[in-house]
């Protein structure tokens, strides 16, 4: 099995180039994510209102 890092005091700046970038990557899915389930929510609500749910009678059987 082969070592591609020789030196073990060598794998500190590899964790410290990839955590900005996962960081700025995660940061930026986040605001993504909040905003398509912000569409979402509303949509969701708006069908309850307005769409197939708010033409039933709840109280016909």
């Amino acid at each position: 099995m082969s070592n591609s890092y020789p030196d073990q005091r060598c794998r500190w700046w590899v964790a410290g180039t990839i955590l900005p970038f996962g960081l700025a990557v995660g940061s930026r899915m986040s605001v993504i994510a909040g905003a398509v389930l912000l569409v979402a929510i509303v949509g969701w609500v708006f069908e309850y209102y307005r769409g197939y749910s708010a033409r039933l009678d709840p109280c016909s059987s």
